[in-house]
């Protein structure tokens, strides 16, 4: 039967995949890498494969077939369906998208095996996404250590396997060069050029081990000899080794290649408009098909650009092929029957049970997750590599402190004990809090943004889970804020001059602001996890930051706000805790001596009365009023002692709560609530970095990033879908709509 499917003219209908042999990937690994149970190679096939998007049909029964060791190029005209294929490949067809039909990998029917079949088959596939989702401080031999460890490399042969998959991939010279970005200089030069990251990212694809790999227009953006480079060695991964150990399957979608490109592909599958399969062959044949049609390829002419113009332009050319190659699936199926090459079992044909696989769909491309403690470990100094590299974490972070630090402490350089010095000391805890909240959450929003699509693409790719991603932030964030926050600090606060009645005091506000730094950090965490995306994530902090400072007190008396909302939200915004803690801290004095309860302090410029002196600073009492003030007083001196400060602020023990009696019983209670409250925020901040995790994961998964277009835009609108694309493609997933089973019929 095999044979008989093989010997139908390959132009027209797909041929009958060899059922025999073994796949494996051919790249240099150490004996320890391979996988202990071997299921053969992937035969991949589908039939009267139908994706829809809201009423528009994007896929219109489509039936093909890959044999194992293939090197197939995927082209269409533009809204052909070409990437939705390729997604349905891994299960997931697109945005908001319902399908049917029937997927077959290896004999094994998607629809109809276990749990256990699908986690096995998907670990053996691969995903290369058109966007480039990689660490931009990370060096491409960093990057392959951590990936090759994460799927369960001893550690002893990792740096072997780096440099072998270094030398495969053509990567060896830029090995030690920072990933980096087109807009920025890390890296030095802009780091990888396009080719040099096309290259790491199918290499890190490779680490997983993957027999059928899947790429999404790895040559976009890059030129005509990068471009030949990197399909050269996906080709190479095809072969043979020589050694019975056959080559990976690859299927790519590609857009204008040029004709060397082109002639390197050893099949061509091509989609016309609406979805509709019309030819798979060899590159030859596809040659011989147009000749036959009467539009045979011009001389001197991209036979690639002439495969596009006809599809684009000769749609009676294109009927023909699609007849054609209908002719040859039908003929394909007749000699193979239920269990051939195309046919399948009746009863395996049917709706896609999206929910059913969509736990399953995470597994994609990796196999199991390494040892808990491990994976724990390198996550743990890849973070500590990152953070250490992360110019907003370091060089940016520490300007700002040392920088904000200076200008504030010279500022307020050594403010007097006086009545306007008392409000100038409310005025540096306030702003104490405010850069400190600012600065951790701006820093977070900038960092986690970039990592967030990698966090989602690897967890999703079962090498980590969200808890063990989270605890390796954290412990390495709140001594980073805490060493900042500490910086500040030990800056300005005695050129101040704060209260220095005790070495305590300087802890208190130490502390104070290190709980400040973390809240803010806890916020810049939660915002940029919901985000997705660092525009809306800084739209969104103001709306976060500015209520906590107009709440805090320090604007408007909390006395004086409304009750509701305004009074009742103060209670539970840790800014008002922050600074009452820092001006509780501050105002926290000795007991005035004798001398200061006598009326000379008191009244000082009344007839009669020792004159005012024209600073505080022989006053026995912690504060007192100059001359200039005591005009304004009528003569009298209404701060003269710590409480009449708190009381000249509006701070009094029953603004925050009546649980004490004295200063420093509502300094230690400000205190414990700020912890209480940067503990919550931490947890929160896991609780919606797992919501987000489990929503994509969910509502269905496929690593691929979600290109903006118009197609796009429409199926959301259509579908209703409230699943925001923009966060969806930062993660490098696509979301199905999940099909419910009263409507599997």
């Amino acid at each position: 039967m095999t044979g008989s499917a093989t010997s139908t003219d390959a132009g027209v209908g797909p041929p009958t995949p060899s059922q025999s042999g073994n796949l494996h990937l051919q790249v240099p690994q150490s004996p320890a890498r391979r996988r202990s149970s071997r299921k053969g190679g992937i035969a991949l096939r589908c039939e009267k494969l139908c994706v829809n998007r809201g009423e528009k049909r994007i896929l219109h029964e489509v039936s093909v077939c890959f044999a194992e060791s293939e090197f197939v190029a995927i082209m269409g005209a533009s809204g052909a369906g070409k990437t939705t294929f390729l997604n349905s490949l891994m299960g997931r067809p697109g945005v908001g998208a319902s399908w049917n039909g029937s997927l077959v990998f290896d004999s094994v029917n998607m629809t109809a095996c276990s749990q256990l079949e699908r986690d096995e088959l998907r670990a053996r596939m691969g995903y290369v996404t058109q966007d480039d989702i990689m660490l931009r401080v990370l060096t491409p031999r960093e990057a392959l250590r951590y990936r090759l460890l994460s799927v369960g490399a001893d550690y002893e042969n990792v740096d072997e396997e780096v440099a072998s998959m270094l030398l495969r991939m053509g990567l060896e010279k830029c090995a030690d060069t920072k990933v980096g970005d087109e807009a920025s200089s890390i890296g030095g030069a802009g780091g990888l050029s396009g080719g040099e990251r096309k290259r790491l990212n199918v290499a890190l694809s490779l680490c997983s081990d993957p027999d059928l790999l899947l790429l999404d227009e790895p040559t976009s953006g890059l030129d005509s000899r990068k471009a030949k480079t990197l399909v050269e060695d996906l080709r190479q991964l095809t072969n043979d080794d020589g050694a019975g150990v056959k080559g990976v399957t690859v299927i790519s979608t590609i857009h204008q290649p040029s004709a060397e490109v082109f002639r390197m592909f050893k099949k061509v599958f091509l989609l016309a408009g609406h979805g509709e399969a019309v030819f798979f062959g060899t590159v030859q044949q596809l040659i011989a098909k147009f000749k036959e049609l009467g539009c045979p390829v011009p001389a001197d002419t991209n036979p690639a650009d002439h495969v596009m113009d006809v599809l684009e332009t000769l749609p009676e050319v294109v009927r023909k092929m699609k007849k054609s190659y209908d002719e040859g699936v039908a003929v394909t199926n007749s000699l193979s029957g239920p269990a051939g090459a195309i046919g399948v079992a009746p009863a395996a044909i049917g709706m896609v049970d999206v929910a059913s696989t969509s736990a399953a769909s995470h597994s994609a491309g990796v196999a199991k997750r390494g040892p808990v403690v491990p994976m724990f470990k390198v996550l743990l100094h890849r973070s500590f590599t990152c953070m250490k590299r992360e110019p907003f974490l370091t060089k940016i972070r520490l300007a700002q402190t040392v920088f904000i630090g200076l200008m504030v402490g010279f500022l307020f350089f050594q403010l007097e004990k006086n009545v306007v010095g008392v409000r100038n000391r409310s005025a540096v805890a306030f702003l104490l809090c405010l850069t400190q909240l600012l600065f951790s959450a701006l820093g977070m929003l900038n960092v986690f943004i970039g990592e967030r699509p990698v966090f989602l693409r690897e967890a999703l790719d079962r090498l980590y889970t969200p808890w063990q991603f989270w605890l390796s932030k954290v412990l390495l964030d709140i001594p980073l804020q805490s060493f900042y926050a500490g910086l500040t600090v030990c800056i300005v606060y005695y050129l101040i001059g704060l209260n220095q009645d005790s070495f305590d005091n300087f802890l208190v506000a130490v502390l104070v602001i290190m709980l400040q730094a973390n809240v803010g950090s806890s916020f810049g965490f939660i915002v940029s996890a919901k985000a997705g995306s660092i525009d809306k994530a800084l739209a969104i902090t103001p709306v976060v930051v500015l209520p906590q400072v107009l709440l805090s007190g320090f604007m408007i008396d909390v006395e004086s706000m409304p009750l509701f909302p305004f009074g009742a939200l103060s209670y539970v915004t840790p800014f008002r805790y922050a600074w009452q803690a820092l001006v509780f801290n501050e105002f926290n004095c000795k007991e005035p001596d004798a001398s200061c309860r006598t009326s000379a302090w008191l009244e000082m410029g009344h007839p009669g009365v020792h004159p005012a002196p024209k600073t505080c600073s022989d006053s026995p009492c912690p504060f007192c009023c100059d001359s200039r003030e005591l005009v304004g007083t009528v003569g009298i001196c209404p701060v003269t002692t710590c409480d009449g400060a708190l009381q000249s602020l509006g701070l009094t023990s029953g603004d925050i709560w009546p649980v004490g009696d004295t200063v420093s019983e509502n300094s230690s209670f400000s205190v414990f609530v700020l912890l209480g409250i940067t503990v919550f925020l931490r947890l929160l901040s896991f609780v919606v970095l797992l919501r987000e995790y489990r929503k994509i994961e969910r509502a269905g998964s496929i690593r691929t990033m979600a290109t903006s277009s118009p197609e796009i835009d429409k199926a959301e609108r259509l579908a209703g879908e409230q699943t925001d694309v923009e966060q969806v493609a930062q993660a490098g997933v696509f979301l199905p709509e999940v099909i419910p089973p009263e409507k599997k019929q």
